[in-house]
């Protein structure tokens, strides 16, 4: 661990200089505030869907593993008939790009655009794809980084209440 040993401008000595490097949402607190655009053009706050489970996915349009699992959550939101919503928050890709993968795989779940990767910091994403499971009042349930299977997302989707898929 890398502590400052000397006043150093906003560092305290003795302050481990790292210790922001890995903050995120954590599992048990509640899931922080956002607004994004939607491919319709329409701003979307996360906290939109309090009420429901939501599944919030980071993903790319060039990441392989993210593109295995985009069907699985289409086969989710159609098996749920709105139980629970799916939230893709892309980052950095352009909006065709996003808009022709999405409409070519036919992709009915909310898709959001990160454009400025601003959300993917506050959540400090650093790989692709990372999936949130939060629950009903808003609360983070469990966090993967990689690519969900069917087993994972369904032991996931247990501790949400959701054992109907």
């Amino acid at each position: 661990m890398v502590f400052a040993t000397k006043p150093v401008s906003g560092i305290t000595p003795g302050e481990n200089i790292f210790a922001n490097l890995s903050s995120k949402p954590k599992i048990g607190s509640l899931i922080p505030d956002f607004s994004l655009t939607d491919l319709q053009g329409n701003e979307m706050r996360i906290s939109h869907f309090r009420g429901k489970p939501v599944i919030l996915n980071f993903w790319t349009v060039d990441c392989a593993p993210c593109k295995l699992e985009m069907p699985l959550f289409q086969k989710l939101v159609e098996a749920t008939k709105g139980e629970i919503e799916v939230v893709a928050v892309n980052m950095g890709d352009s909006r065709k790009d996003v808009e022709e993968y999405v409409n070519a795989n036919g992709f009915t779940f909310t898709i959001l655009l990160d454009e400025d990767g601003r959300v993917s910091d506050l959540f400090n994403v650093m790989a692709f794809p990372v999936t949130y499971i939060i629950d009903q009042d808003g609360i983070i349930q469990n966090h993967h980084t990689g690519q969900l299977t069917d087993d994972s997302l369904k032991t996931y989707l247990n501790t949400i209440g959701i054992n109907s898929w």
